[in-house]
């Protein structure tokens, strides 16, 4: 999920439009099995590490443009969240003032 992922809970996603959502309680009722939701770039690098390219190193990092530019870091099989949940988010940068509007309403 793109956006601020607490414990399942996406927190904040401009691109969903979402504010504390509880994706993982939600698809795991669904479908009814255990879910871990986390972001898209965080989930990126964990797959990476586990079955992917990172699979023998004790850490992988991941660079993610697309939309709007993240990373992240896995080690040992565990990602690396920050103090407060945001390690590897860019924050947001303006390059054209006068450009269109962000999904999140700022230029």
């Amino acid at each position: 999920v793109p956006g601020v992922i607490d414990n399942g809970v996406c927190r904040l996603s401009h691109r969903f439009n979402w504010a504390d959502v509880p994706i993982a309680a939600m698809l795991a009722e669904r479908v009814r099995v255990p879910v871990w939701a986390d972001d898209d770039t965080n989930a990126f690098a964990l797959a990476q590490q586990l079955f992917g390219l990172g699979r023998h190193h004790r850490t992988v990092g991941a660079l993610a443009i697309g939309a709007g530019i993240s990373c992240a870091v896995v080690i040992d099989g565990s990602v690396h969240h920050g103090a407060n949940g945001a390690a590897g988010k860019m924050g947001h940068s303006t390059y054209d003032p006068n450009g269109p509007p962000c999904e999140c309403g700022r230029r």
